[in-house]
């Protein structure tokens, strides 16, 4: 395809870009509007695989019906053999450009764009069709004052997405080859193409979103092969260690999404709810399943978005769902064994009482009395009264031995 040429139409005006297979040009439609026509090279063409592939990314993107995603117009074939179909043509930069001129961050319409990527992911869900190969690359933004932020998200080639019901439509991957771009694809991708579901697009988003708090991905590495030990085995450096600043709630989502097991995900149609409350300013709320999936170092997606915590403490919690719907148990063998209970209690401690005066009293016995000072001289013959005796004294003590001693002495004299 050449500039000035005309195909089904068009006029070709410029070439945007090259690649390794392709070609993209900018182009003109005989009714005035613009478009993007993207071409396959015509000895690539030949091969009905690549083919294949290259026609899926027009067909998955036709069938979702979403202002987020690039809308196809049409497909067709060159005079010289090669595919092609035209797109909207898009004016603004791509997500990869935006984070280079940030330093790797994406600042204060993050969560808008975040939440524009979720809706359109999840509206692609709805369609049984898995993106596959979410990456900066491939996500325009462009001017929109419509748009939340005053952009619009726009995610691009679709050209390796999974058909989840016409595979025989869709891209045919062999058994164990893994898809993707190794930065951003999940723990299964790695392990086969095959294995991919909407999970996957949604690890791939929590390691954008990850981009977008930490200014770089969870996990960079030399290679392929360090990256797939990375993402299998490895968890991310807590947000709040390289970004303290970040919300607690929004750390919290963003390391659910990063969860090795696909199932403890959340879903897409998940994420764009938490971030689209969190962009206005309200607690995002996630199903019980993954809520409780607690991120490193466990910040709690409960924490509430208020600058008054100890507001929280007046609202009530929320009630347990009852497990069982028929009638409540009796309270009578409760009452009862509670009784039993609080009888055997009272027992033990009056037990543990008594052993613990016993030590007490015997120590006491042992303790001996003051000397008793001997009585004054009494006239002889005059009957002595009884001794009395300490009631503390035990018998046989040694105050009575004395008291006899005494007696003897007397009367002896």
């Amino acid at each position: 395809m050449q500039e000035g040429e005309h195909i089904d139409g068009y006029r070709v005006i410029r070439k945007l870009g090259e690649g390794a297979m392709g070609q993209v040009f900018e182009a003109e439609h005989e009714q005035g509007h613009r478009a993007a026509i993207k071409v396959l090279h015509a000895e690539y063409s030949a091969d009905p695989e690549l083919l294949r592939r290259f026609l899926n990314e027009a067909r998955a993107a036709s069938m979702i019906d979403h202002p987020g995603v690039v809308k196809i117009l049409g497909t067709g074939h060159a005079p010289d053999g090669s595919a092609y179909f035209a797109m909207e043509f898009l004016e603004g930069e791509s997500l990869r450009t935006r984070l280079k001129k940030n330093g790797g961050k994406m600042g204060s319409n993050m969560l808008h764009v975040g939440a524009q990527i979720a809706a359109a992911l999840a509206a692609a869900h709805e369609q049984k069709i898995i993106h596959r190969d979410l990456k900066p690359d491939n996500i325009m933004l462009v001017p929109d004052l419509e748009a939340p932020g005053g952009e619009r998200v726009k995610i691009l080639d679709f050209g390796i997405a999974k058909l989840l019901e016409a595979e025989d439509v869709g891209v045919k991957t062999a058994a164990g080859m893994a898809m993707g771009t190794p930065t951003y694809m999940s723990p299964e991708q790695f392990t086969g193409a095959a294995e991919a579901t909407d999970r996957s697009d949604v690890y791939s988003l929590g390691v954008i979103l990850y981009h977008f708090v930490a200014g770089r991905p969870p996990f960079v590495a030399q290679g392929p092969g360090e990256l797939l030990a990375l993402h299998l085995k490895s968890q991310p450096v807590p947000l709040e260690e390289i970004n303290p600043g970040v919300h607690r709630a929004l750390s919290s989502l963003i390391h659910q999404m990063l969860a090795k097991k696909p199932m403890e995900r959340p879903t897409m149609a998940e994420v764009r709810d938490a971030l689209l409350a969190l962009s206005e300013g309200r607690m995002p709320q996630l199903s019980a399943a993954h809520a409780a999936v607690p991120p490193p170092p466990s910040p709690e997606v409960s924490e509430h978005l208020t600058e008054h915590p100890t507001d929280q403490a007046e609202t009530p919690p929320a009630s347990t769902p009852q497990l069982h719907a028929g009638p409540p148990p009796s309270r009578r063998p409760l009452l009862l064994w509670l009784g039993l209970g609080g009888a055997a209690l009272l027992g033990g401690a009056g037990w543990l009482a008594l052993r613990a005066r016993a030590p007490s009293r015997a120590a006491t016995a042992k303790v001996d009395p003051a000397p008793i000072a001997p009585p004054p001289p009494r006239p002889q013959g005059e009957v002595l009264p009884p001794p009395i005796l300490q009631a503390s004294a035990s018998k046989g003590s040694k105050a009575t031995r004395t008291r006899g001693k005494q007696r003897k002495s007397r009367r002896s004299r």
